[in-house]
């Protein structure tokens, strides 16, 4: 099972991403929504998701500052938004993928499945370093 925190400013866009996770992308769980900066920062520390898929732009703040908050970045990051322009700071970022809205399922699936593969990547790597 895979956490997921939302973080949009619009709670049309998260209701309508999570039904999408829901329906698209088996053993998901949102586990947190948060519609400003402070508040996903808020979120991704208490619920320690495996995936945060952020809006980048919010008022007061964007996406990146959320990332630039939080010095020990245990999660992976799907950007979704209508700007297309912040790709390229997404991609220095290490984002998973860059999702344009609206978000096509099979680029929300494909996404996903590289977001899977990279958490069990991760989570393979720390296990092997506990034990050695």
């Amino acid at each position: 099972m895979l956490n997921i925190v939302m973080v949009d400013d619009a709670l049309t866009s998260v209701e309508n991403l999570t039904m999408m996770l829901e329906e698209y992308c088996e053993d998901t769980k949102v586990v947190g929504t948060a519609f400003s900066v402070t508040q996903a920062i808020r979120e991704i520390t208490i619920k320690k998701p495996d995936i945060v898929f952020p809006d980048i732009e919010m008022p007061h703040g964007n996406a990146f500052d959320i990332l630039e908050s939080l010095p020990e970045k245990k999660f992976h990051v799907i950007f979704v938004t209508a700007y297309y322009h912040y790709c390229i700071k997404a991609i220095k970022h290490n984002s998973i993928d860059y999702l344009l809205t609206p978000v096509d399922k099979d680029e929300l699936i494909d996404a996903f499945e590289k977001g899977r593969r990279r958490v069990t990547r991760a989570q393979h790597t720390a296990q092997n370093n506990k034990e050695n």
